[in-house]
C-alpha cells in the first residue's frame, strides 16, 4: 500500500526547485517506511521485546531533566525567558512530546501491572506540569481529547454513550458557538493562552493560505519533497514574512498535499487507515488517533520523517499491532 505514494513522491519531483534536497528527502521517507517500520514490527511482537519500556522510560527521563535544569539554568530550558520547553528546543516541542507521551505513559501503565504507584505518580506529575508549563495550545487540546476519550472509551456501555451521545456532540456543539476567546479571557487565562495571537494561529494562518496557493500550482501531484522548505523558507513571500511567522506550514495534511498532491495524500491516508485497521485495541486506538491527529492540523511532524514525533507516533502504532501477536503481554522481570 505504501509503494504508490512512493511512485507519486518521486514522479512530483519533475516539479521540485531542489531536486538533490528532494531525493534526500524521499529516500528518508522510504528507509523509515520500509526499513525501520518492519525493525520496529518485527521487534516488537517479540515476547522478549520492551522497547516500549525503554522508549516511554528515557522519555520520562528527558521531561524530569527539563525540570531540574530549570532552577539551574532558565535560559536553557526556556523561551526566550519567558515559556518552558524543557529539553525540547521549543514550547510547542514539549507539547508535541507531551501529546504522544501521555498515550504511550498510558499504555504502558495499563498493561506493565508490577509499575509502583510511586513512579506512576512520579511521572503523571512531571508530564503534566511539563505540559502546563509550556502553555502549548495544540497539546493541551489533544491531550484533553485524548483523556476524555481514553476514559470514557473505556467505561462501561453506559459511560461509552454518555461520551459518544453526549459529551462529544455537545464539546462539539459549544466550540462551534461560543466566542472562545471572550471565554478564555473571562477565566482569567488570557495571558497563558496567548489570546492575542488566536485571529492568526500564530503566524498559521497565513502559513495555510501560503499552503493553499501553492497547492493551486500542482493540485494533483505536487511538487516533491523539500518543495514545501523551498517556498516557506528559501523563497519565503513578504506577506508571510511579516506575520513573523517561521517554519513551513504547521500542519501536515497541507504539507502533504503541497509535497505530494491530493493523490499523494489520498494514497499515504490510505496506507494508514490500512495499518489501523490490524489494530484490536480500537478504544485506545481512537483516543490515541484523535489526540495524534488534532496535534498534526497545527503541526508538520507526521510529514517529516526524520521527526522524534513522527517516529514516536509510529512506535505506538506498532505496539497496537503487535499487540495482536502478544496475548499476554509479559510484565518485565
Amino acid at each position: 500500500g505504501f509503494l504508490p505514494f512512493i511512485f507519486v513522491a518521486f514522479l512530483a519531483l519533475i516539479y521540485n526547485p531542489m531536486l538533490s534536497l528532494a531525493v534526500t528527502k524521499t529516500m528518508s521517507f522510504i528507509l523509515l517506511y520500509f526499513v525501520v517500520l518492519h525493525y520496529l514490527f518485527d521487534k516488537l511482537k517479540s515476547n522478549n521485546s520492551h522497547l516500549i519500556d525503554d522508549v516511554v522510560y528515557f522519555g520520562h527521563f528527558v521531561i524530569a531533566l527539563g525540570l531540574i535544569l530549570l532552577p539551574i539554568f532558565p535560559d536553557l530550558v526556556s523561551y526566550g525567558g519567558i515559556r518552558y520547553n524543557g529539553m525540547l528546543g521549543n514550547p510547542n516541542g514539549i507539547g508535541a512530546h507531551s501529546t504522544l507521551y501521555i498515550p504511550m505513559t498510558a499504555y504502558l501503565f495499563e498493561k506493565r501491572r508490577n509499575i509502583s504507584r510511586s513512579y506512576k505518580a512520579f511521572a503523571w506529575s512531571i508530564i503534566f506540569i511539563s505540559l502546563l508549563m509550556c502553555s502549548s495550545r495544540n497539546a493541551i487540546f489533544s491531550v484533553t481529547a485524548f483523556m476524555l476519550l481514553y476514559y470514557g472509551l473505556r467505561g462501561n456501555i453506559y459511560i461509552r454513550l454518555v461520551v459518544g451521545l453526549v459529551i462529544m456532540p455537545l464539546s462539539a456543539l459549544i466550540l462551534l458557538n461560543i466566542d472562545l476567546a471572550q471565554l478564555v479571557y473571562s477565566l482569567g487565562l488570557g495571558q497563558y493562552f496567548r489570546v492575542e495571537e488566536f485571529g492568526s494561529g500564530s503566524g498559521r494562518i497565513f502559513a495555510w493560505q501560503h499552503g493553499l496557493d501553492l497547492i493551486k500550482e500542482h493540485p494533483v501531484i505536487g511538487c516533491g519533497f523539500a518543495c514545501e522548505e523551498y517556498y516557506f523558507i528559501v523563497a519565503t513571500s513578504r506577506d508571510l514574512w511579516i506575520t513573523g511567522h517561521q517554519g513551513g506550514v504547521h500542519n501536515s495534511y497541507l504539507a502533504f498535499i503541497i509535497n505530494t498532491g491530493m493523490v499523494g495524500f489520498i494514497l499515504y491516508m490510505g496506507f494508514l487507515v490500512k495499518i489501523f485497521a490490524k489494530v484490536r485495541n480500537f478504544h485506545f486506538m481512537l483516543a490515541f488517533l484523535a489526540s495524534a491527529a488534532f496535534s498534526a492540523m497545527f503541526e508538520s511532524w507526521l510529514f517529516s520523517s526524520l521527526s522524534t514525533f513522527h517516529i514516536l507516533f509510529l512506535i505506538m502504532v506498532m505496539q497496537l499491532i503487535a499487540d495482536r501477536f502478544i496475548p499476554n503481554f509479559q510484565l518485565r522481570t
